[in-house]
């Protein structure tokens, strides 16, 4: 009987073990999972971005200024007028009224606050975007670390 009751313990510890084993390999799939959508969303949405500030450059001859308070969440405060008194607004050319976020992590909240540097070696990695405006490029970045997933990207290159 001692031996039938060890036999059940051993068996009883085997199970939790495999089941611990089981859970954390099925969060970190989940993990990887959610980061493969965070990443696919944030190389999305800059492209969105991108193709916007183009649209509005042909039409204005400028690019707008991102990085002034308040317009990220109120894309309506970069409307233009051209010299014919024609509304140009950055919010209908990109088709939102505010700018999307970058996806966060445990250390990095989402974030659609735009850092206007002209230096993108300079740069925070604090979530948000890196913009350069001031050198009329337009060119846009999203502000995260390399390392804020398990699969690594290069955000500049993106």
């Amino acid at each position: 009987m001692r031996e039938n009751r060890k036999i059940v313990f051993l068996n009883w510890i085997i199970n939790i073990i495999v089941t611990i084993v089981f859970i954390t390999l099925a969060m970190r799939g989940i993990d990887d999972l959610t980061g493969t959508y965070k990443i696919d969303e944030t190389i999305r949405n800059t492209k969105e971005i991108r193709i916007a500030l183009e649209k509005y450059y042909q039409l204005t001859g400028t690019y707008p200024n991102l990085s002034k308070d308040g317009v990220n969440n109120n894309l309506n405060l970069l409307d233009y007028k051209d010299k014919n008194g024609k509304m140009i607004s950055f919010a209908d050319v990109y088709g939102r009224k505010i700018l999307a976020k970058t996806y966060g992590s445990n250390s990095i909240v989402a974030s659609n606050k735009v850092y206007n540097i002209q230096d993108f070696s300079n740069i925070t990695e604090r979530g948000g975007w890196n913009y350069d405006s001031k050198g009329n490029t337009g060119e846009i970045h999203p502000n995260l670390p390399d390392k804020i997933y398990i699969e690594k990207v290069n955000w500049f290159k993106q």
